[in-house]
């Protein structure tokens, strides 16, 4: 008597568990979030300052900037998630940055009036304005999920540390590049149900060559050759 209770506690207790594993397939809370996606981009970034460490050409700061860019990079691709924390992540650190540079190059010509307006006015545009135009002209998972985005962060990465040493700029562009493809492998991974054995219908919708709209993906390869040349000549 006791052993037939004991085993159809086991059985109960078995049915419960796998119950709990349709139950998360169910409810996809293996949909990768922000923490996720920012993990999976530091992840990246270990291995970049790694490879750069026993190569010999990266200081600790070149790390340290390698490691940011990886986290900067694997937000990217969610620029289009309306107000969520990559976009504010991005923006913020654009916002910046931006100015920063902008100010650099003209610092000797400007006033101290014209510094602080042209550092304010670029930080509105950038971290206000700029997310008024995302939301409006993106959808989620479309062109910022897709391999050509992935390659346009990549040469922006290249052209912003146009004063860098050759092998410190391979290393951010590899880093931002990097990051961004990982997220888009990792939204990729989210969507397979091994429980089910199928896919979900988001599957396919991140590592993509191209977008729906023809003449929006004319458009991403123009923009890639475009900095591609500039990256060049830079």
């Amino acid at each position: 008597m006791k052993k037939e209770n004991f085993r159809e506690k086991g059985l109960l207790q078995l049915k419960k568990c796998v119950d709990g594993l349709r139950y998360v397939q169910k409810t996809e809370v293996f949909m990768a979030n922000f923490k996720a996606h920012t993990i999976w981009g530091g992840l990246w970034g270990v291995v970049c300052s790694i490879g750069a460490f026993f190569l010999g050409f990266a200081s600790p700061v070149n790390l340290a900037v390698t490691m940011f860019l990886s986290v900067l990079g694997s937000a990217v691709p969610d620029l289009d998630f309306d107000d969520g924390h990559p976009r504010r992540l991005v923006l913020s650190f654009l916002s910046i940055l931006i100015p920063l540079l902008v100010v650099q190059r003209f610092q000797q010509d400007l006033t101290a009036e014209q510094f602080l307006a042209l550092g304010l006015a670029a930080f509105v545009a950038i971290r206000y304005l700029l997310a008024v135009i995302l939301n409006v002209t993106t959808v989620h998972r479309g062109a910022f999920h897709s391999i050509p985005a992935g390659l346009i962060t990549g040469e922006l990465a290249w052209l912003l540390f146009a004063d860098s040493p050759l092998m410190n700029r391979a290393l951010y562009t590899a880093a931002v590049f990097g990051a961004v493809v990982s997220h888009l492998i990792l939204d990729e991974i989210c969507a397979i149900r091994p429980m089910h054995l199928s896919v979900k219908k988001s599957f396919g919708n991140a590592l993509k060559w191209s977008v729906e709209s023809k003449i929006h993906t004319v458009l991403l390869y123009l923009l890639v050759l475009a900095l591609g040349y500039f990256c060049c000549i830079v």
